[in-house]
């Protein structure tokens, strides 16, 4: 088995990530059985979600990420966060995961059912 890098470089350039049957998904966005979406930081963070849990994250549109949130949760939790990146460690419990900064890190735990806590930054190569 190959072995999973998070030697991902610090750089936020976000990619929706989409797993499960999307044949299933239909044309109006409706999702099939096992279907999500979520949200990487980079396209290296994506590769690594998939090399390291198995699950199979193809690359789909940004904007279905939060098609995909439910609209009253996605107004509470989105707000503008500074494209400033000043990289954060956290983890799920899972998986850890490089965060561009602390603004991004409460909205993605606003918007996710996993709670991310700040961890060593050294847990992620920081």
């Amino acid at each position: 088995s190959e072995r999973c890098t998070n030697a991902c470089p610090k750089h936020l350039d976000p990619v929706c990530a989409v797993s499960g049957d999307v044949s299933a998904a239909t044309e109006s966005g409706a999702v099939g059985e096992g279907v999500v979406y979520r949200y990487f930081h980079n396209d290296c963070l994506r590769r690594y979600a998939s090399c390291s849990t198995g699950t199979v994250w193809r690359i789909t549109s940004l904007s279905l990420c939060l098609k995909h949130v439910d609209p009253l949760v996605r107004e509470q939790c989105l707000r503008p966060c500074p494209f400033i990146y000043e990289p954060i460690c956290a983890s799920n419990g899972k998986t850890k995961e490089i965060f561009g900064n602390s603004c991004i890190l409460e909205v993605e735990n606003c918007l996710s059912v996993d709670a991310w806590t700040l961890i060593d930054d050294s847990d992620c190569g920081l």
